[in-house]
């Protein structure tokens, strides 16, 4: 509307205004004289109304007082005589109806308990009076009239108001196009001369003043203007070579500069690649080396400078990664993947590579994944990867005591995909209110003073910011300082078909298992796994507890089929829980397993003597106390999970012949003996002419760096 109404002319739209105002002016009038012609003729029909039934009250008293109904019934036949009358009735001192019009019929739909008064309906209004003898009640009656008479004469009314109205509108408006073209006139010649100075471009134009008003005026003005511009013009011109010239050097330059800037930026970029590739070769050569050497005998002075050097070089590599991931996000390059893969076994891998981390500090490291959450999704799992591992990795270093959890479920879902929250809560220092805002910028941290307890590079956050962000989530902090905190993000991901978690073996179901554990948030866990297993779990957070329960549970004719223990609640061999529990009758051969961090000790002497039959590393994950269960059950545990808890080098079960085509010396003796310690047969090429070259040579594997020259 604002649109249609900018395109009018200037005598359109004060006409239009004009117009507008006039006919709004004229409507509120005439609607204020219909309100109040409706307001008299309702005041005269009730007056009237009123009158009639005073009258007929007045000879109803003697009808009333000797009970003659016919009498009243009579009097009322005069209202007949009215044609608003629809219908009256009239009740006795007592409320009961004694007379009624029309007469043919006692039916009446007043409410004989209406009080004295009137009142307008739709159609319709109805008058009550009372009728007194001697300024006593003696009665009432009743009526009910047709407003249609007055709704006529609304009508009629209103039809006459809106004549007047249209005609007193389109007077007004032929007046003022008479008028306005005076004072529109002189407007309308000066548009016509600036128009003509936009088409032709001449600017010696002499405007005359017609008048000595504000139109005036802006003609006098509007001449000025065009003094200035042939002014201003003669300038341009003597400066118009001057500024060509000018416009040509500065061009060359900025186009040598243009030039520069993508030098510049292809040289950072090849830096970065080649800084990823140098940096990292030497790093991952320590680290293989370090790796190598601590699977020999070494002296314990030995091991611990080489594990020393190999957490270094470990810490220095995430930097490096770091600073690298930031920048290809800050340069558009980095791209995430879309590939399907198994979320629980994904977050497991995760949670496991940092345990050790956490029980190295005596954290309790908690996992739980919800019921719901999918098993297959598709997306970037060593992405997701990345950003829990750095929540984690945060969460184990600010924590001194206590625990840290990690909890996955189901946010939301939607046709093909499935939105996850992922949190990450601990027990740990927290953040103060005021640094919460910019904990997710880059290079900040909580703790920026010189003096700060912990290191790092201020990136881990801000690139996990941007990794959830691309995948169409968004994370947040909440934390009090000195109380912990809780990071959580959600991201998006696909979900194809039916993708739910396997359901667990019917052989676990039914199972009665007892948990132990005095760490709450780890035996809650255990016990969601095993409710989730189909099992039926008790918990004790003491061995006292424990051992009464197991107790009656065989008293009652169930015992418990399954206990699980934490390690260090079973405290020591001779009288701990482990061997007391063997006592008890019913349980001298129940599998007991274990739960204990990845750096514990085990004695697997002792675990024979006390029928332990195998452990659990800490988290519990929903898999392995599946499986672990399974096999103690099946009596085929082979006590502690050496393997899993403490991965070594495992030999092949197949030599192959392996060629490495690797340039750098470091890797290739990496290379070389991470393979022959697993049984393989290695051949090395230093160059990738002599890869090609010796590539047909019945190899079974190839290996080589994509870098390399």
């Amino acid at each position: 509307m604002r649109r249609r109404l900018s395109k009018l002319n200037l005598n359109a739209k004060v006409s239009l205004l004009i117009l507008v105002t006039t006919f709004c002016t004229l409507s509120l009038l005439a609607g204020a004289y219909t309100i109040l012609e409706l307001l008299r003729y309702r005041h005269d029909t009730v007056r009237e109304l009123s009158a009639l039934m005073d009258t007929i009250g007045g000879s109803m008293t003697a009808a009333l007082r000797f009970d003659d109904k016919r009498s009243g019934a009579e009097i009322l036949e005069a209202l007949r005589a009215d044609p608003r009358i629809l219908e009256a009735a009239v009740t006795g001192e007592s409320g009961a109806p004694f007379a009624w019009f029309p007469g043919d019929s006692c039916n009446t739909r007043f409410d004989l308990r209406r009080a004295e008064g009137f009142e307008f309906e739709l159609e319709s209004l109805v008058i009550v009076r009372d009728i007194r003898l001697d300024n006593e009640p003696v009665g009432r009656i009743f009526l009910r009239a047709d407003t249609g008479h007055i709704r006529r004469r609304i009508l009629e009314f209103s039809a006459l108001s809106f004549v007047i109205l249209v005609l007193s509108a389109l007077l007004g408006f032929l007046v003022s196009r008479r008028l306005l073209a005076i004072v529109t006139r002189p407007i309308l010649a000066l548009t016509e001369a600036a128009r003509g100075v936009m088409r032709s471009g001449d600017y010696n134009v002499a405007l005359l003043r017609s008048s000595g008003d504000e139109v005036g005026e802006l003609t006098d003005c509007f001449s000025g203007m065009l003094a200035q511009i042939r002014d201003r013009d003669r300038e341009l011109n003597l400066h118009r070579e001057h500024l060509e010239e000018q416009v040509r050097v500065r061009t060359a330059e900025l186009e040598a500069a243009r030039r520069k800037a993508e030098e510049v930026s292809r040289l950072k970029s090849e830096f970065l690649a080649n800084m990823s590739h140098e940096i990292r070769t030497p790093l991952n050569g320590m680290l293989g080396l370090t790796a190598l050497s601590l699977e020999t005998g070494l002296p314990r002075e030995a091991r611990e400078y080489l594990e020393m050097a190999n957490q270094s070089a470990d810490m220095l590599l995430t930097v490096v990664n770091d600073i690298l991931d930031f920048s290809k996000i800050e340069s558009g390059k980095l791209t995430l993947e879309s590939i399907p893969f198994h979320l629980p076994r994904t977050v497991a891998r995760q949670v496991r590579l940092l345990a050790l981390q956490a029980h190295r500090k005596n954290l309790d490291l908690v996992c739980e994944i919800s019921p719901g959450v999918p098993a297959m999704v598709t997306g970037d799992p060593t992405r997701l990867q990345q950003v829990l591992g750095n929540l984690v990795a945060n969460a184990i270093k600010f924590t001194s005591s206590g625990e840290v959890v990690i909890r996955v479920a189901v946010r939301d879902r939607a046709p093909g995909a499935v939105r996850l929250s992922f949190a990450v809560s601990d027990t740990g220092i927290g953040i103060p209110a005021e640094a919460q805002a910019a904990i997710f910028d880059a290079f900040t941290q909580a703790d920026g003073s010189t003096t700060r307890r912990f290191g790092g590079t201020g990136l881990g956050l801000a690139i996990s910011r941007r990794l959830v962000e691309q995948m169409n989530g968004e994370i947040r902090v909440s934390s009090v300082r000195g109380q912990g905190s809780t990071f959580e993000f959600h991201v998006l991901l696909g979900c194809p078909g039916n993708t739910e978690a396997a359901q667990p073996p019917s052989r676990l179901s039914g199972l009665r298992a007892l948990v132990v554990d005095a760490h709450g948030v780890s035996r809650r866990s255990l016990m969601t796994c095993a409710v989730h297993l189909g099992m039926e779990p008790e918990e004790a957070a003491a061995s006292e507890q424990a051992l009464s329960l197991a107790a009656a549970a065989y008293e009652r004719g169930h015992p418990f089929d399954v206990v699980y223990c934490d390690r260090e609640l079973a405290g020591a061999w001779d009288d701990g829980f482990v061997r007391r529990l063997r006592a008890v009758k019913g349980y001298a051969q129940t599998p007991v397993l274990l739960l204990s961090s990845l750096d514990a000790v085990e004695d697997t002497g002792l675990y024979r003597e006390m029928a332990i039959a195998s452990h659990i590393a800490k988290p519990v994950l929903l898999d392995d106390l599946r499986e672990v269960t399974a096999q103690a059950l099946d009596g085929s545990a082979s006590g502690p999970q050496d393997q899993k808890a403490h991965p070594k080098l495992a030999r092949a079960a197949r030599r192959l012949r392996v060629l490495v085509a690797e340039d750098n010396t470091v890797n290739q003796r990496v290379i070389q003996g991470t393979l022959q310690k697993i049984g393989h047969e290695v051949a090395l090429a230093r160059n990738g002419r002599e890869a090609v070259e010796r590539a047909g040579a019945g190899f079974d594997v190839i290996l080589m760096d994509c870098q390399m020259p």
